[in-house]
């Protein structure tokens, strides 16, 4: 199954905190993907606009793999 949603986010910060902490994303990668989003939104210091996507037993926010989902059934 496969679905996107539209996130915005005015608190990257808090966000990448939560991503850390939830999907045990390093420090390194939390700085890494902080970059790339400002790659991609250039000139945007609030509200970060970005596509949640489930793909192919995959989640992804933006460009980004976060996790593996797990089979529904």
């Amino acid at each position: 199954m496969n679905g996107r949603l539209v996130t915005t986010s005015s608190r990257l910060d808090l966000l990448m905190n939560e991503l850390r902490q939830d999907f045990g994303l390093s420090g390194k990668d939390a700085s890494t993907l902080a970059t790339m989003i400002g790659l991609l939104q250039p000139g945007k210091t609030t509200d970060i606009t970005l596509d949640l996507i489930a793909k192919d037993g995959k989640l992804y926010w933006g460009p980004v793999k976060l996790t593996e989902l797990p089979p529904v059934f």
